[in-house]
C-alpha cells in the first residue's frame, strides 16, 4: 500500500473494476484491520481505513470471476427466498432484481466480520458464502438489526460494539 491508496482504486487497476473491491477486502481484512489497530484506528471501517506499507494479497483474477460468480448465485438465491428485499426499508433503492447486489453489498458492510470467514485468494463456493450469509440475511429481513443478526447468524464472532 502506499499512500492515498484505495481499495476501489486497487480493484480498478488489477479487475478493470473498482466495484470488486469486496474481494480485496475479503481476502486482506485480518491484516486490514490489523494495520488499522496499529494506526490506533478501532478496526478498517470495512477497508476504509488502509496504510501504507500494508501488504495486501491480490486474489488471482480467475479465482475473483469464480467468487463473483458464487456471490451472483448467492444473490439470486437470496433473492428468491426473500423477495421482501426489494424496496423494503432495509434496501429502499432495490427497485428491481438487479438492484439487489448493491443492497447486499451494504448488508455485508454493516457486519464485514462475515468476509472475514471466507479466503478470497481461493476460488469460495457459492454453497459456503449461502450458508455464511443467509441466516444473516433472513434474520435481518425480520429483525432489521444488522449487529443483533450477525451474532445470531455467526455465533462464534465476538459481539459487536
Amino acid at each position: 500500500m502506499a499512500r492515498g491508496n484505495t481499495l476501489w482504486e486497487i480493484a480498478d487497476d488489477h479487475y478493470g473494476d473498482g466495484t470488486k473491491w469486496w474481494v480485496l477486502f475479503g481476502a486482506n481484512a485480518k491484516t486490514i484491520g490489523k494495520t488499522a489497530r496499529d494506526h490506533g484506528r478501532d478496526g478498517s471501517d470495512i477497508g476504509h481505513w488502509i496504510f501504507p506499507g500494508a501488504e495486501l494479497a491480490i486474489p488471482d483474477p480467475a479465482a475473483m470471476k469464480a467468487n463473483e460468480q458464487a456471490v451472483q448465485e448467492v444473490l439470486d438465491r437470496v433473492l428468491t427466498q426473500d423477495p421482501q428485499l426489494l424496496g423494503s426499508t432495509l434496501c429502499p433503492e432495490a427497485q428491481a432484481p438487479e438492484d439487489i447486489g448493491e443492497c447486499f453489498l451494504g448488508l455485508l458492510d454493516q457486519a464485514p466480520l462475515l468476509l472475514d470467514r471466507l479466503d478470497f485468494l481461493e476460488e469460495v463456493p457459492s454453497s459456503a458464502l449461502l450458508e455464511l450469509v443467509e441466516p444473516f440475511i433472513a434474520c435481518v429481513t425480520e429483525e432489521n438489526d444488522p449487529a443483533a443478526c450477525l451474532t445470531e447468524a455467526v455465533p462464534d464472532l465476538p459481539a459487536q460494539g
